[in-house]
């Protein structure tokens, strides 16, 4: 399986993966923080660095970036952009129209360029219009599920997937 992170962080869609016993034949992330990008490299050398989302693009089979460019299929999308503006602790709260939370628009945008045969967003409780607007645009309603699940963390969480999800209406 080939993957394709965005806002990679420190590869915690590595760690699911691995976890889950799910085989990663090349893993492509773009993320622009140096720490996330120094803990990715000394956990998984393998991973392939892009770059700055905005500068990557997919056409007829290439994965162009910053980086260089990469023959090759996607089958797996992930990611969650930036969650600034959604968080219940901005109090500005710019939603999709704040700087970093709409990063969103660049997830979309490289989702329809590469067709993967599976995607998965993240992202944090947030106000009902951005909620609905993702929903639309991602084309499914959202899984939502309490980080107390799986961490010390009480917090709620929204995954917008193709993966069992129920097509959207």
């Amino acid at each position: 399986m080939n993957v394709l992170s965005l806002f990679d962080g420190m590869s915690c869609g590595q760690i699911a993966l691995e976890r889950a016993g799910i085989k990663v034949d090349k893993y492509f992330a773009s993320e622009i923080k140096k720490d996330g990008i120094k803990v990715t490299m000394a956990n998984y050398p393998n991973t392939i660095q892009l770059g700055d989302v905005c500068n990557v693009e997919y056409e007829n089979g290439v994965l162009h970036s910053d980086n260089g460019d990469f023959e090759v299929e996607i089958d797996l999308l992930i990611g969650g952009s930036p969650c600034q503006d959604f968080s219940i602790a901005n109090s500005e709260r710019k939603g999709l129209d704040g700087v970093k939370s709409g990063l969103f628009y660049q997830y979309l945008r490289l989702k329809e360029e590469v067709s993967p045969a599976y995607f998965l967003l993240e992202n944090v409780a947030m106000e009902q219009s951005s909620y609905n607007t993702i929903s639309r645009l991602m084309g499914t309603h959202p899984v939502d599920i309490n980080s107390e699940r799986v961490s010390a963390q009480l917090r709620q969480r929204s995954y917008w997937t193709n993966i069992g999800a129920e097509d959207f209406d």
